[in-house]
């Protein structure tokens, strides 16, 4: 379709591509390196008032509806509508049709202004990383502590020896001088051995 059978280049990265036209020629309407993006499918150029690019009556090399370029999908297409004036790309004529390509220029006739069609690829900003925060798990053992627990074993296997051992020598001294006393004596030692034997229950079960 057309007299060179070109396509337009895209990026391979990741982005949006975007398509302009950039005037090369000031007019009433567009200064001279104003951008425009091509948003509808199809642009007409003239000099007709319903023309999406339109040039004054003063630019009497432009026909009322000179070119219109297109979308083809994934291409743009420039096709000469003039029979008295030419479209030129790149300074040769159109014949019929020509696939765009980006920093090709686009004249309406040899004498007429002049347009550049540019592609741009315009770079989505990489996303952050996500990160998954998870808060380390802090497991507490709870450890039993026992404090001194041997100091005071031994203290009460003391006291479970002496107690019945001191309660004996008072019972002895004091059984016929004193039997009051050495009924006490005698119950305390009861006392001491019922204790040593409480002990060593309690350390036997632990």
């Amino acid at each position: 379709m057309g007299d060179l059978d070109r396509t337009i280049r895209r990026d391979n990265g990741a982005g949006e591509v975007q398509f302009y036209i950039r005037y090369l020629t000031s007019s009433r309407d567009y200064k001279l390196g104003q951008e425009q993006e091509l948003k509808n499918s199809k642009i007409e150029i003239g000099r007709d008032s319903t023309c999406d690019i339109r040039y004054d009556n003063k630019q009497n090399t432009v026909s009322r509806r000179h070119a219109v370029i297109i979308n083809d999908g994934r291409d743009w297409i420039v096709r000469n509508n003039s029979e008295s004036n030419p479209t030129l790309i790149n300074g040769r004529p159109v014949n019929n049709s020509w696939y765009l390509s980006s920093g090709d220029v686009i004249q309406l006739s040899y004498e007429g202004p002049k347009l550049e069609f540019i592609v741009k690829t315009v770079r989505k900003a990489p996303s952050a990383p996500t990160h998954h925060n998870k808060e380390p798990k802090v497991i507490i053992k709870e450890v039993k502590v026992k404090e001194n627990d041997d100091e005071l074993e031994t203290v009460y296997q003391i006291l479970s020896f002496c107690i019945p051992f001191i309660g004996a020598i008072i019972w002895l001294v004091n059984i016929k001088s004193s039997p009051n006393k050495a009924k006490s004596a005698c119950t305390a030692a009861l006392i001491g051995i019922g204790f040593s034997y409480l002990i060593n229950v309690i350390d036997g079960a632990s």
